[in-house]
């Protein structure tokens, strides 16, 4: 059996990444401007509301993975919860919102 890759899937989680870098507290703004770029062109080059679906989705992805890091510090650095417990509870929070 011969499996097809696609790197769109990718390119999409990572300018989701790219765009966490435009806003507090780095402020890199065209970083976020040349990562909402390459998410309206591949809406552009959407067949389908489905697909286009399935690429917000990555990109959103992308954007909470790296987007949600502060919320571990605040757990553990600020709130003095136990490393490990911050941990799971970080990782939690995107399955709960999956539901």
């Amino acid at each position: 059996m011969i499996f097809s890759f696609s790197k769109r899937p990718l390119l999409l989680i990572a300018a989701g990444v790219l765009a966490v870098f435009g806003f507090a507290p780095y402020g890199s703004y065209p970083l976020a401007v040349l990562a909402l770029t390459v998410l309206f062109t591949q809406w552009q080059a959407a067949r389908s509301p489905r697909e286009a679906a399935r690429i917000g989705f990555q990109f959103g992805l992308g954007v909470f993975a790296a987007g949600i890091g502060w919320i571990y510090v605040a757990l553990h650095d600020y709130g003095g919860m136990n490393a490990l417990l911050a941990l799971l509870a970080t990782l939690a929070l995107p399955c709960a919102g999956a539901r």
